[in-house]
């Protein structure tokens, strides 16, 4: 029976990643969830002008908190502020988001393969 259950963890395992592949139309390679003090230090800007399609980081200022943290990248794109998902979110819903959080606020980036 040990095999047996070995053999069904690896099926759900490999149902998740299929599922992950299925939302993502572009490949993933860092997924990075960080806590960060304001200011931030980043500039985001639209994936689609005037469009509620989410943010993506522009560029990442070397004063701010971000610039401290490696994982982060420009043309990342912004997923989640305080667990809240905003990849179809419009620029000042995401701002709202962001200048009402706490400081830390908990951000959810995601990346491209370089």
């Amino acid at each position: 029976s040990m095999h047996r259950s070995l053999w069904f963890a690896c099926l759900v395992a490999s149902t998740a990643a299929f599922m992950a592949q299925q939302q993502r139309p572009r490949t993933t390679l860092h997924a990075v969830d960080v806590s960060l003090e304001k200011p931030l230090g980043l500039v985001l800007e639209e994936n689609v002008r005037d469009a509620p399609e989410g943010l993506y980081v522009a560029e990442i200022d070397s004063d701010g908190s971000a610039s401290a943290c490696a994982d982060i990248k420009v043309d990342d794109r912004l997923d989640a502020v305080n667990g809240v998902d905003t990849t179809s979110m419009g620029f000042d819903d995401v701002m709202d988001l962001i200048v009402d959080a706490p400081s830390p606020v908990q951000l959810q980036f995601s990346g491209p393969t370089c």
